[in-house]
């Protein structure tokens, strides 16, 4: 790259780095007018996208990969179209979460040989869990926001950062959804059979044995995962 044509690279990386992405998309075109190399067009078409219009960077991005990129080039470049294509695409409603009936509760024993409502195990094993996957999935979370921030940020002119960096965002993202929604899932459990246990009438005969347990099952939705739960007390 001329000397002429590196500052206004640098330039235009530097005000990159500060969300200055007008401007820096105005120093990128003057120095690919000087000298049209194929950086100019990765960064130009980088700042468009971050400052929100998609419409400007697909082209930009589509004559990167017409210039004879790597392979690795062509699928950091395929990843950032990738998300162009979501930002822009009409919003899907998410779909309704599935009603789970409530299960039928069993007689409850006497006040006499019962423990307090709020010593009860199954909710209490249910809160924990409810607890330690909420916490993970929140950690998991912002592991994600931290790496995609540093892929949008200035080092990701290299292709192979940019594109490690927001594979590691996805899949961290993914293990965050799944957490929290398991996490809200226990928690709720747990609520609910301390309300239960709370409101049984004393008076009744002695329950009725039966399976108790927590059943859940991860199934698939748009933009992550749900999870489906049904409690047994």
């Amino acid at each position: 790259m001329t000397p002429e044509a590196r500052v206004h690279y640098d330039e235009g990386l530097r005000l990159y780095g500060d969300h200055a992405f007008a401007a820096a998309i105005r120093e990128l075109e003057a120095g690919f007018a000087l000298e049209p190399r194929r950086e100019f067009l990765f960064a130009e078409a980088q700042a468009y996208r971050l400052a929100g219009d998609c419409a400007r960077a697909i082209p930009l991005y589509e004559r990167f990969l017409g210039s004879g990129p790597s392979p690795l080039q062509v699928d950091a470049t395929r990843l950032a179209l990738d998300r162009c294509a979501r930002r822009t695409a009409s919003v899907v409603p998410a779909p309704e979460k599935p009603v789970v009936p409530a299960p039928t509760l069993p007689p409850s024993r006497p006040a006499a040989e019962r423990a307090p409502w709020w010593h009860d195990r199954w909710a209490a094993a249910a809160l924990g869990a409810g607890l330690a996957a909420t916490g993970a999935g929140l950690g998991f979370v912002l592991a994600a926001r931290s790496a995609a921030d540093q892929a949008d940020g200035p080092a990701t002119m290299r292709y192979e950062d940019y594109d490690r960096l927001w594979n590691t965002a996805e899949r961290r993202q993914t293990i965050g959804i799944v957490s929290l929604a398991a996490g809200g899932a226990l928690l709720a459990a747990g609520a609910v059979r301390l309300v239960w246990v709370h409101n049984k009438d004393a008076r009744l005969p002695a329950e009725t044995p039966g399976q108790r347990g927590l059943t859940t099952m991860v199934v698939p939705a748009a933009g992550g995962a749900s999870v489906v739960g049904l409690v047994n007390f």
